[in-house]
């Protein structure tokens, strides 16, 4: 029986003229036009060391001269409230080879926390960015990365980002020298600063957070010993040393589906892009580690 008021529309059967709806003709009207969509790419860069973020970044934008880098580091404001400020420095593709000055912005602290600060900030920053097709963002020492890649890939969908929607790349830079110490390293994490009268640290261990920014990441960028005969996994994976247990321990932090590169002057950002393969590097296997 059909209520009077409550006429079937015959939706699912198709149109008064017995024709079937045609799906893509309905995703037309709700989804742009394939010549107005645009695509993205984003890496986020984690690391508990200044060093091995700026070193690896370096390198990653090297690697891709296109590429827009967006970097954030934490500095004490004694005028905010929470005490810290934020230090954006965007970094355009260089002209000719030239290395290109910095374009460097402060701003309070002013969210709930760093990861919402820097979030909010960077999605406004893309906006600069223009038609730009890759972002290499360096997100402060400790801040994860997963919260700012949901929020990224939100802000596309809503229409926030110069793109219509967006890849998202977690990758962490690390030094292999002092991995193990690190690891079990149960001090407060500093944030800046380098003495107990400008140091800026976190209730969370430098430990605890080396190993969270790890397991969350899909790329893991080694700066390998500046000691080491060979820099490669295989290579390191034939005695017994410091190094081969550094990278037992980092293979056992690291995600299933990581890719580890063991040394990443040697990483192009282009393959970091939607990369989800499950492999190691220099052909080794889990077992050789």
């Amino acid at each position: 029986m059909t209520h009077p008021s409550l006429e079937s529309w015959r939706n699912a059967e198709g149109d008064e003229s017995g024709e079937v709806h045609d799906f893509d003709e309905l995703e037309k009207l709700f989804s742009r036009n394939g010549a107005e969509r645009s695509h993205g790419n984003v890496v986020l860069l984690t690391g508990v060391e200044r060093l091995a973020l700026d070193s690896v970044s370096f390198s990653l934008a090297d690697s891709c001269p296109s590429t827009y880098t967006i970097s954030y580091d934490v500095t004490a404001d004694d005028d905010a409230e929470s005490g810290i400020a934020v230090t954006r420095t965007i970094r355009r593709p260089a002209s000719f080879g030239d290395l290109m000055d910095g374009d460097c912005e402060s701003f309070r602290m002013d969210d709930c926390c760093l990861t919402c600060s820097v979030k909010h900030d960077l999605a406004v920053a893309m906006k600069d960015v223009g038609s730009a097709d890759c972002v290499l963002a360096v997100l402060p020492i400790g801040v994860e990365g997963t919260a700012v890649a949901q929020y990224l890939a939100e802000s596309a969908a809503l229409g926030e980002l110069p793109w219509s929607y967006v890849d998202v790349t977690v990758a962490n830079a690390t030094r292999i020298d002092g991995f193990e110490a690190r690891s079990f390293d149960d001090q407060p994490l500093v944030l800046a600063g380098h003495d107990e009268d400008d140091a800026i640290v976190e209730p969370r261990s430098t430990g605890v957070v080396q190993a969270r920014l790890i397991r969350e990441a899909a790329h893991v960028l080694v700066l390998p010993g500046m000691d080491d005969d060979s820099t490669t996994l295989h290579a390191a994976s034939l005695a017994d040393t410091a190094t081969h247990r550094a990278y037992k321990l980092l293979a056992a932090l690291a995600g299933s589906d990581a890719t580890i590169h063991p040394d990443a002057h040697r990483a192009d950002l282009h393959a970091l892009f939607g990369t989800h393969d499950v492999r190691i590097e220099e052909e080794a296997t889990r077992a050789d580690r």
